[in-house]
């Protein structure tokens, strides 16, 4: 039997990640609507690809400032 997944939560505007950063407004419409995206499949119980997880994954990573 397989686990049911659950509905993604959206970020709000002004989001900080766990870097102190703040995301930016574009990168939170982009990230909800691949979000979006993922919880259509779930709804439908369908498996999310690979491809759509690890493009949000990139846009969450892409909103870190790299300070060397």
């Amino acid at each position: 039997m397989t686990q049911q997944q659950q509905q993604q939560p959206h970020i709000p505007y002004g989001y900080r990640m766990f870097s102190g950063d703040i995301v930016s407004d574009a990168l939170v419409d982009a990230y909800n609507a691949q979000t979006d995206k993922i919880n259509g499949y779930i709804k439908v119980g369908k498996p999310v690809p690979e491809n759509i997880l690890n493009g949000r994954h990139n846009l969450a990573i892409s909103a870190i400032s790299h300070k060397d």
